[in-house]
């Protein structure tokens, strides 16, 4: 596998990058990820159906459950 890697970037002339943690560490340090809140998020969904009686959903039950315009 790390021979496949290796020939993979030999061929497309990829060079690491010896400072890559360091980067990844500085970028990451920089931009923290905005934390929506519940009342003011436009993309929410549901994925609990609180109307169901069992304790468990295995299988197509879930889908049925969850999107019965598709499963019905």
């Amino acid at each position: 596998m790390i021979g496949s890697l290796k020939e993979r970037m030999r061929f497309f002339k990829i060079r690491t990058v010896y400072n890559a943690f360091m980067i990844s560490t500085t970028f990451n340090k920089q931009f923290q990820p905005e934390i929506i809140s519940e009342q003011n998020d436009a993309m929410q969904i549901d994925w609990i159906d609180h109307t169901s009686t069992e304790d468990v959903l295995v299988g197509d039950t879930v889908c049925i459950t969850f999107l019965p315009s598709i499963y019905s």
